[in-house]
């Protein structure tokens, strides 16, 4: 199966990916930013670069701001950590 096909998001959704710079997570940033998505991403400032090349739209430092607090108003997040 192709994964962009499994990932299905909708141009304009609004996702948020953890750990965005990592692993499987890097990936899932440039899927969704292909399919149109406004994507959403927490990583550690010195990532904030990496990210931004992959074209996340909004980069949160997890270390620095509660997520749970900053980010509102998503249609879907992936956290492969869990």
């Amino acid at each position: 199966m192709n994964p962009v096909d499994y990932a299905e998001f909708e141009p304009d959704q609004r996702v948020l990916i953890q750990a965005a710079a990592c692993g499987v997570d890097h990936l899932a940033v440039q899927i969704a930013k292909a399919q149109g998505a406004y994507v959403i991403g927490t990583a550690r400032a010195d990532q904030h670069d990496f990210v931004s090349e992959l074209g996340i739209d909004e980069a949160i430092d997890y270390t620095r701001q509660n997520v749970g607090e900053t980010v509102r108003e998503i249609d879907s997040g992936i956290d492969s950590s869990e």
